[in-house]
């Protein structure tokens, strides 16, 4: 029985280490340096970084030649505090982390009283040069402000240089919304649009053997940020022919917030088709409604979190299609009137004689 059970821990310790191995990090990393006055390095000095929404630290010291390295942070905005005995502490606020970015910030102590603070109010870097990768990241204020066609946020994929949507005014049900054109990629087939790596919060969300097909697309509402990268991969990155979609969803922070929404779409709204005046048909039915909300908060301050996300959609609509039946010439057996789309006649044979 021991030995049943080892082998399952085994197992288990090797599927999570295979699903690790093949997860892309969407989380952020600050690192830098910390010296004094005179630019020598400061070992054991303390940093933290402070996610403003929710207060959770994250800490490390620096080693023998000042640098140090905070990883795994999600994105957000933080505040850097760096202090060591004997200096006085510096404090650098309004950091702005996005998914997968690296950020590097160099801090100089002077002599002082640890209680003493040095305040320093900036924004960050807008040159990104801890990274050689080439992308867009689409934040929640563009996620927010621009209309998403269908409530899909890889509609606003298009805002990254190099990048077509296949089929924009898809909705969220449909999975060819997951078809996107990044360099001209192409994937099995020709399918143009496929080919490209999506992962949602670092889980790889493809279809096996589908190539760039995700399976599952968040609501725009539970979307925090979206990255587009379209070159320059790092080792993490680069199994497709095309780019890769980094998808990172909200989360609770120590407000409770939500959001609530409902798209509306009605017959009576819409000018009939020129094909429907033309044969004299009435405007096709159309009752389309999409609801959903959002609500997050904290399960306990500064510690855990929730983000609860719910979303309906309904379509009934009139579908036209155009049929062809045989004229009177045609069940004679006369075909010499029966013209291709060019106005051509069709050649008729007989199968047997070929």
């Amino acid at each position: 029985m021991r030995a049943a059970l080892r082998r399952l821990n085994i197992a288990w310790l090797a599927a999570w280490l295979v699903c690790q191995a093949i997860a892309q990090e969407t989380r952020g990393t600050i690192f830098g340096r910390v010296m004094d006055s005179s630019g020598a390095a400061v070992p054991e000095a303390r940093i933290t970084a402070i996610q403003q929404e929710t207060n959770l630290r994250t800490e490390a010291i620096s080693n023998l030649e000042g640098n140090y390295v905070l990883p795994y942070l999600n994105p957000g905005r933080y505040t850097l505090v760096v202090g060591k005995e004997g200096f006085a502490a510096v404090r650098r606020e309004n950091i702005v982390l996005r998914t997968q970015e690296r950020l590097s910030f160099d801090f100089t102590l002077s002599p002082g009283k640890l209680a003493e603070s040095v305040t320093v109010t900036a924004e960050s870097p807008l040159i990104q040069t801890a990274t050689a990768d080439f992308g867009q990241v689409v934040t929640t204020t563009f996620i927010n402000r621009l209309p998403v066609v269908g409530t899909n946020p890889l509609g606003l994929a298009d805002m990254a240089p190099g990048v077509v949507p296949q089929n924009p005014d898809g909705g969220m049900a449909t999975y060819t919304t997951s078809y996107i054109s990044i360099n001209g990629s192409f994937g099995p087939g020709g399918q143009s649009g496929a080919g490209n790596q999506m992962t949602i919060d670092g889980a790889p969300a493809e279809v096996p053997r589908l190539s760039g097909v995700s399976y599952v697309i968040p609501m725009h509402e539970m979307v925090s940020e979206i990255k587009i990268v379209t070159a320059m991969f790092d080792a993490s990155l680069g199994r497709s022919n095309g780019g890769s979609i980094l998808i990172a969803t909200r989360s609770g922070t120590n407000e409770y917030h939500g959001s609530a929404y409902y798209h509306f779409r009605d017959e009576r709204f819409n000018a009939n088709s020129w094909t429907n005046n033309y044969y004299g048909r009435p405007r096709g039915q159309l009752n389309y409604w999409l609801a959903g909300g959002t609500f997050g908060g904290p399960i306990r301050r500064d510690r855990s979190f929730f983000m609860l996300g719910t979303e309906k959609v309904r379509n009934v609509s009139t579908a036209n299609y155009q049929l062809r039946v045989p004229t009177e010439l045609e069940r004679r057996g006369d075909f010499s009137q029966t013209l291709n789309s060019y106005s051509q006649p069709i050649q008729l044979y007989d199968p047997s004689l070929r």
